[in-house]
């Protein structure tokens, strides 16, 4: 493969070769890496079809046929949140909010297919809540397990250990997904149609009640 020279401003060039250190990369094999991880326009139109296709067989929903109305978001930023800034929006799906979608819920499924469209829009669905979900709308963790840009949060240890001094999995598990994280200083927010379960959680909310 040919090598190409690109100008970048000193700084840039100096934070981009920090950040592939840290990962034990060159910043030739980091920036090549980097790349293969962006989304040309034509795939993200791509990514967006094939959301539209899978949303529509699974209930109904085509963004083509809807008018555009945001969902409204709701209490605010957790205590100590971080300052530093985060690109594009984080959103973690409780499991109110996947059994919303497979029931045909506008807001739940446009927000789904935003995070397919537009850059910046990252969707989460922690497996526990994912479970919860399923249990109430049998299929629900299979369709969404197979939309490219909702990310499943395996329950890993520190998760585990997290979850495991709740009584309610799905809950204790999205608010886990939800808090600062060195990737996420400032958390995520967590879609739901039940904010009032929320109410007193160091959680923002993202309330996709219709």
């Amino acid at each position: 493969m040919a090598d190409a020279n690109v100008r970048i401003p000193a700084e840039a060039r100096d934070r981009l070769a920090e950040v592939a250190a840290a990962e034990h990369l060159s910043l030739r094999a980091y920036l090549a890496r980097l790349a293969e991880t962006v989304l040309t326009p034509a795939e993200r139109a791509e990514r967006a079809e094939q959301a539209r296709q899978q949303l529509q067989a699974w209930n109904g929903y085509d963004h083509r046929h809807h008018r555009h109305r945001s969902p409204r978001r709701r209490a605010r930023p957790p205590p100590g949140a971080g300052r530093a800034p985060v690109t594009g929006l984080h959103v973690v799906l409780d499991d109110t909010a996947m059994v919303a979608a497979g029931r045909g819920n506008l807001l739940a499924s446009r927000l789904i297919h935003r995070a397919h469209t537009e850059p910046g829009w990252y969707l989460y669905a922690p497996a526990c809540a994912l479970v919860e979900a399923d249990r109430e709308r049998p299929g629900t963790a299979a369709h969404l397990a197979a939309l490219p840009a909702v990310t499943v949060l395996e329950l890993d240890l520190p998760a585990a250990m997290a979850v495991a001094t709740d009584t309610t999995w799905a809950q204790a598990h999205t608010r886990y997904a939800a808090s600062p994280t060195p990737d996420r200083p400032d958390g995520a927010v967590v879609a739901t149609v039940d904010p009032s379960r929320w109410k007193g959680e160091p959680v923002r909310v993202i309330d996709l009640t219709p």
